[in-house]
């Protein structure tokens, strides 16, 4: 993500992310691109909202990334209703473009690295197939 939306985050959700010296996201960063903005915003702020009820008990996000074309965040705890705020942002990630945020789906380059694109993204990469 870039500096400044990465800024925007941090800023605007003080206290959301761990800032232990062992937390990824201090070292790291978010590690997703720019079109997954809006749907980190979103998560950030029903989490954050959530927070406000018990803020100094709450879970803290340690890393948020993009792991075999899926966004993947890791929580120092998690429980119910963080878990079903975590899984709205995943499904929705599922189908937007890691760029631009526009409908996508799950595709693979020839050296097998996964991401989600709209057609305007994709590259030489191929969509992978849905098991049903």
């Amino acid at each position: 993500m870039n500096q400044q939306n990465q800024e925007h985050l941090f800023s605007k959700y003080s206290g959301l992310f761990d800032d232990s010296d062992d937390a990824p996201i201090r070292e790291w960063g978010i590690e997703v691109q720019d079109g997954w903005y809006s749907i980190i915003e979103g998560m950030c702020r029903d989490l954050y909202d959530r927070r406000s009820e018990d803020p100094d008990t709450f879970p803290r996000i340690r890393q948020v990334k993009s792991k075999f074309g899926g966004l993947v965040v890791y929580m120092s705890e998690q429980d119910a209703p963080v878990e079903l705020i975590l899984d709205a942002a995943v499904t929705a990630c599922q189908h937007t473009c890691e760029t631009c945020g526009s409908y996508g789906v799950l595709r693979r380059t020839k050296r097998r690295w996964y991401f989600v694109a709209c057609d305007q993204h994709a590259g030489d990469s191929e969509i992978v197939p849905v098991k049903q």
